[in-house]
């Protein structure tokens, strides 16, 4: 009889052991009032627990930090804007400049802006002829800038180079959208006038 009851209670206690968490015996039982309490240096090197813990259903403090630290890795900044670049049809990058357009202090209307590569304005070719009175002739290789029967400027359409006179003035013409562009100090000297001034964005350009 009494051999039974001993069985019976070391079955019960063996019972007990399995059901009770292993962090209950990293501690000596006592919480502070969050129902936690930190771990023994003699809990900790028998793996029971690591850190703050709690029993009452809180959780550790390794589990705040691991959620904290996978949350900060899933936040994604915002992309910063693409800023929209324009370019030639060669690909050379360039800017609407703004600027408008005076000859002798009379106010001209530009069919397109005028535009800045490299730090050079360029005025297209077709206002540059229809303000200073030139003809405009091309074939499949050049493009000719005509006034009285006389050849101006002769450009290149392989490789965009100026020519005066048969030879080669040192600038190249641009291309955009389908359109060529003068360098505007080449082109006024071509014309055979000066820009005198650029003031509040008006270039202001001089025949006399």
């Amino acid at each position: 009889m009494f051999r039974k009851k001993r069985m019976t209670a070391i079955a019960v206690l063996l019972i007990v052991m399995l059901v009770t968490p292993l962090s209950a015996f990293a501690h000596s039982g006592r919480t502070d009032s969050n129902g936690g309490h930190k771990c023994s240096a003699k809990s900790i090197s028998k793996g029971l627990c690591t850190g703050y813990h709690y029993h009452n259903g809180g959780s550790s403090s390794s589990d705040d930090s691991s959620s904290s630290s996978s949350s900060s890795y899933d936040y994604s900044a915002p992309a910063a804007p693409v800023a929209n670049v324009q370019v030639t049809d060669t690909g050379a990058p360039y800017d609407d400049t703004g600027l408008s357009l005076a000859v002798n202090s009379k106010s001209i209307a530009l069919d397109k802006p005028i535009v800045s590569i490299q730090d050079t304005n360029y005025i297209s070719l077709r206002d540059f002829a229809q303000i200073f009175g030139y003809a405009i002739s091309s074939d499949k290789k050049t493009v000719k800038v005509v006034k009285a029967k006389s050849v101006k400027i002769t450009l290149d359409t392989a490789t965009r180079k100026l020519s005066n006179d048969g030879k080669f003035s040192g600038f190249k013409a641009a291309l955009i959208d389908g359109s060529y562009y003068l360098p505007l100090r080449y082109a006024t000297g071509i014309a055979k006038a000066k820009i005198s001034s650029v003031e509040n964005s008006v270039v202001e350009i001089s025949t006399k």
